[in-house]
C-alpha cells in the first residue's frame, strides 16, 4: 500500500464521485470496522467540536434480510475509488483500520486511530511506530478531550516513508 505513490492511488479515484461533492464541505471521515458505538459517537462529537461534517463509509449492518430489503441502498459499500477518494479528501479521519491509517499517512490527512480491543493493535502499533505517530492512537475517552485537528509533522513522516520505499 505505502510503496505506491499517492498520485498513482489518486489516479484510481473517480473524479465525478465523492470528491467533487465534498470539496466545499470540510468533513471528518469515520471508518470503524467493528461498529463500535462509543467510538462512532465520540467521532460525531469531535466533528461537531471541530466544525466538520460527520461522514462515515460503513453504516450499520442490516439486522435481518427484511431490514436489508426495506432499504438496500443504505447498506451498499463504496467502490475502491470512492473509498480512496473519501480518505484523500477528508479534513480528518478517525478509524480503527490499518489500511485507512496507511492511506491517511500517504495522503497526509490528519488522523486518529481508535484502539481496537476486538482485533488488537499490533499492526497499527507497528505502522504508527514506524512513522513516529504513536500519539495518534487513542481510546474513545481520549477523543472526548480533543479540541482541534491533530498536528502531524508531515516532513518527518515523508522522510521515513521515503527511506522505507528505498529499502523495499
Amino acid at each position: 500500500t505505502l510503496l505506491i505513490l499517492p498520485g498513482q492511488w489518486a489516479e484510481l479515484t473517480d473524479s465525478s464521485g465523492m470528491s467533487d461533492a465534498r470539496e466545499a464541505e470540510p468533513y471528518l471521515l469515520y471508518i470503524g470496522l467493528d461498529h463500535d458505538r462509543a467510538a462512532r459517537q465520540e467521532s460525531q462529537r469531535l466533528a461537531s467540536r471541530l466544525g466538520l461534517v460527520f461522514h462515515e463509509i460503513y453504516g450499520p449492518e442490516p439486522v435481518s434480510r427484511k431490514d436489508f430489503r426495506r432499504n438496500p441502498a443504505s447498506f451498499l459499500l463504496p467502490t475502491v475509488e470512492e473509498w480512496i477518494s473519501s480518505i484523500m479528501d477528508a479534513s480528518m479521519v478517525v478509524t480503527d483500520s490499518f489500511h485507512v491509517s496507511a492511506f491517511s499517512i500517504m495522503f497526509e490527512v490528519p488522523f486518529l486511530v481508535m484502539k481496537n480491543s476486538v482485533r488488537g493493535n499490533s499492526r497499527l502499533d507497528s505502522l504508527l511506530q514506524t512513522f513516529d505517530l504513536l500519539d495518534q492512537l487513542k481510546t474513545s475517552e481520549m477523543i472526548h478531550d480533543i479540541k482541534s485537528v491533530p498536528t502531524i509533522h508531515w516532513s518527518g513522516v515523508r522522510e521515513r516513508l521515503g527511506r522505507n520505499r528505498e529499502k523495499s
